[in-house]
């Protein structure tokens, strides 16, 4: 099995000006942000630098992810993991089911959102299906409100041998991006997120310094808000990742595509070794108010579908001894029901 691929920067030191934490993020609490009823990429926000990854050191087969690393942020603490609305995220407030039981209020089932329950001024508006009318943040809690809002746009540069056959080469750029809608897990998919419920324009303060992430797109219901999805399964460490979106690409990479010919852009096969790519990061998530990092990380699965294939070995073991044992265990009882027959 081919080993793992992967390269990894960090970014919120370089992307933003000043030398200590404080002076950070003030300039990032600086940089215009995108209104509250915009997502982070419908406006400029935030402070944008590019950083090049690490060269690849062997051909990446794909699929190929880009993924955020996060440290010191603790998704895994009670109150913070606690505080969401599973029935707002389903829509059964504000779309009762049929058979004519009343469903419980907004309040009563937002409740668990505190302290990020209402808006910031209450009944200030609705999003597109209405929900924010009672000024209960659409979608609540504190999860939802420090969604993590940094974007990230990618390029590859591959270097190309020259046709002579001399050792000069030259180098060509591939746009990349980043789709997140295969992210979606079964259990999303499923009506975990309603596609009927729209986040609401009052859902978060236009206040940078005390939003917690980034507003989300009015237009753009749950159940399509794949990056939202993600950021919502909460991590049991401290220090973690969570993936951006998998690599796609409009051509092959080292290809030259002129204007008018994009065609449609699907998920990149491989990277070549030696190909360097680059990344535009718009910084808005603020990791300088509680000393955190922040780094991007290009990647690809194996073939059991992470960095680390011991977890993946040892389900196999296990099920593997599971059958064994099952098989054993039939075998023994059905000689000893034919032994029992011949008996009688």
């Amino acid at each position: 099995m081919e080993k793992v691929v992967e390269v990894r920067a960090r970014y919120d030191d370089a992307c933003s000006p000043g030398s200590t934490p404080s002076e950070k993020e003030a300039a990032l609490l600086a940089a215009a942000a995108p209104p509250p009823q915009q997502s982070a990429g419908d406006a400029d926000g935030g402070l944008r630098c590019t950083l090049s990854l690490p060269p690849l050191p062997r051909e990446a087969k794909g699929p190929i992810y880009l993924a955020y690393e996060l440290t010191a942020f603790h998704q895994n603490h009670r109150r913070y993991v606690r505080s969401r609305s599973e029935a707002q995220l389903r829509g059964d407030d504000a779309f009762p089911s049929g058979g004519g039981k009343k469903k419980s209020s907004a309040a009563a089932t937002t409740s668990t959102c505190a302290p990020r329950e209402m808006a910031p001024e209450a009944g200030a508006g609705a999003g597109a299906g209405g929900e924010s009318a009672s000024g209960v943040m659409v979608p609540c809690g504190l999860v939802a409100w420090s969604n993590f809002n940094d974007t990230f746009s990618l390029e590859a540069v591959v270097a190309v041998s020259s046709a002579t056959g001399n050792a000069t080469t030259s180098t060509t750029t591939t746009p990349l991006q980043l789709d997140a809608a295969p992210l979606r897990s079964p259990a999303d998919l499923r009506g975990r997120f309603s596609s009927r419920v729209f986040p609401s324009a009052s859902s978060f303060d236009s206040d940078p310094a005390t939003r917690g992430g980034g507003a989300l797109s009015a237009n753009t219901s749950l159940a399509d808000a794949a990056a939202l999805q993600v950021w919502m399964r909460p991590a049991a460490l401290p220090s973690f990742r969570k993936p951006a979106g998998v690599v796609t690409a409009a051509a092959a990479v080292g290809e030259e595509v002129g204007a008018g010919e994009e065609g449609a852009w699907r998920p990149l096969s491989s990277l070549p070794a030696g190909a360097v790519v680059r990344v535009t990061v718009a910084n808005r998530f603020n990791s300088y108010r509680y000393g955190g990092t922040k780094s991007v990380v290009l990647t690809n699965a194996s073939w059991l579908g992470g960095r680390n294939p011991f977890l993946g070995w040892a389900g196999v073991g296990v099920g593997g001894v599971c059958v064994a044992a099952a098989a054993a265990l039939t075998l023994v009882a059905v000689a000893e029901a034919k032994k029992t027959k011949e008996e009688k």
